[in-house]
Formats: structure tokens, sequence, C-alpha cells
């Protein structure tokens, strides 16, 4: 007879214990893994509480790491108003967090304001994080700059802004454009027709500054559609996109976003109008 002994293969009798090592393996990786995220979540969070000030109150709506992001966009399109909002809310100045962004504080009242822009003017700076974000379209501008680079543009802006001009040139602009909006007002009320109120205002301001500013007529009273205006309005909004958005994200993916890209040509249209009015300016007898 014949006695035949079955034996097991190395590799089956190691199987299971090999099977079960690996998925104990995982699962500590992936607790790790989980154990790494929330610490850096909250390593984030303790970052971002501490560029708030203690003294001022946090604006409604706000989530740990998110900010006030949720809100923000939830009142994009009437953002100003809601800024307004919780300015009565609080009785004076407040901050809000925006995810990626800066702290930011809010202040309504003339003082606040007189404090910033004029009393301690040099203590707000905008600094590298707002040019990265509108340097684009603002450049090296008055309203983009810091130091030394602003206080060359206010003084060769002061001698347009003094009081003569103020009292003489530019105060017969404002006046003479104020009476194209009465006009609309009164053909408006004449045919009982509604009328936009921001839009005329917007037209009657960018018309006047056109005037000041270039010494052109920009056409905001005599056309539907003006491209100088379209433009400059679009800007705007993009800006305040920007404000509200992830930028440290958003910089990255302009070539995929609609109003990134209408930028991108608003600026350009932007850039040609005013290189024309520069050329015809310097062709001008002095």
């Amino acid at each position: 007879t014949h006695t035949h002994t079955h034996t097991k293969t190395p590799s089956s009798q190691h199987k299971q214990p090999v099977c079960k090592s690996m998925w104990i393996s995982a699962m500590l990786l992936l607790l790790a893994l989980i154990v790494v995220f929330v610490l850096l979540l909250v390593a984030f969070w303790l970052r971002q509480r501490s560029t708030f000030s203690p003294n001022v109150p946090m604006s409604d709506g706000y989530v740990p790491i998110l900010g006030n992001s949720l809100i923000a966009t939830k009142q994009f399109h009437r953002i100003l108003d809601h800024l307004q909002d919780e300015y009565h809310r609080y009785k004076g100045p407040f901050q809000f967090k925006v995810l990626s962004q800066p702290t930011y504080i809010a202040v309504f009242d003339p003082a606040s304001v007189e404090h910033v822009l004029s009393k301690n003017f040099d203590n707000y700076v905008k600094g590298d994080y707002f040019r990265d974000q509108f340097s684009d379209f603002l450049g090296d501008g008055i309203f983009a700059v810091d130091g030394e680079e602003w206080a060359f543009q206010r003084k060769t802006a002061s001698h347009i802004f003094t009081r003569n001009e103020l009292r003489g040139f530019m105060t017969d602009v404002f006046r003479d454009h104020a009476t194209l909006v009465l006009d609309v007002l009164n053909k408006a009320a004449a045919a009982d027709q509604p009328v936009n109120v921001q839009d005329l205002f917007f037209r009657y301001t960018l018309e006047s500054i056109g005037k000041i500013a270039f010494g052109v007529n920009l056409g905001c009273f005599e056309k539907e559609k003006v491209d100088f205006a379209i433009a400059f309005d679009q800007v705007q909004e993009t800006a305040m996109q920007r404000a509200l958005s992830i930028w440290a994200v958003r910089k990255h993916l302009k070539w995929l976003l609609p109003a990134e890209r209408a930028l991108t040509r608003n600026v350009a249209l932007l850039n040609t109008f005013a290189d024309k009015v520069i050329r015809e300016r310097r062709l001008e007898p002095d």
C-alpha cells in the first residue's frame, strides 16, 4: 500500500495572515492620514484666529476654517448692502474672513475713514497680497502702490485736484452732466417709465470723470451701450469676485474662468483707450 501525505504549500499557509496584516497596515495608514489632516486643520484654524482683532466683533456667519466665505458667496449680489447691514448690526467696525484672504476690518463712520485715509494713512498699506490680486488691471498706479511710489503719484495728481480746479472746471463739468441726468429723469417721469438709477448714476460719474481726467466725452448719455463703460464696470465686478474668492487657487485657474478671460479683454480695451488719449494729448500744442 502507498500512503499519500498532503502538505500545505508555504503560500497557502501564510496567505490568510498576510492579508490580515496588509488590512491592518492600510487601516493604520488611513488613521495616521486622518490624524495628520485634523492636526493640519487645527493648525490652520489657530493661525487663522491669530489674525483676528480681539476687540472687533466678527461678522455674522463665521465658520472655523471657511470663515465668512459661505455667506459672502450667498450675499455677493448685494455685498455692499450686506456690509452696511452688518455695520448697523454691530453699531461700528467689524471684521470678516474669507478663506485664503487676509482678515478684513470694515469701517464706515467718518472718524474711522478719516483715520485710515488721512491721519494715519502710512500705517494702512496695500501690500504685496493686494498687488498680486489687482496689479494686472491697476498696474503700478496710485490705487495699487505704497510708500514713495504712492507719494510721487499723489503729488502729480494733486496738481489736478486743486481748490481752484474744484471750484472752476470740475464744478462746471459735474453741473453740466447733472442737467443730463435731470433730462433723463424728466423724460422718464413724463412717460411714466421706471429708471435704473444705479445705471444712470454710473453713467453720470463715468462721463464726468472722463471729461475731467481725459478731456473726452465718453458718450454715456448719447449711447445705449458704451464699450469703455461696460469694460470698466465688468473689471470692477471681477475685482470684487477676486476679493471674495480663494485667490490662491483662482489665480492659477484664470484661463478656465469666463470672468477672468473677459477681464483680459476688458483691460486691453481700457489700455487701448488710454493710449489713444495720451497720443492725442501729446500731439496737442502746449
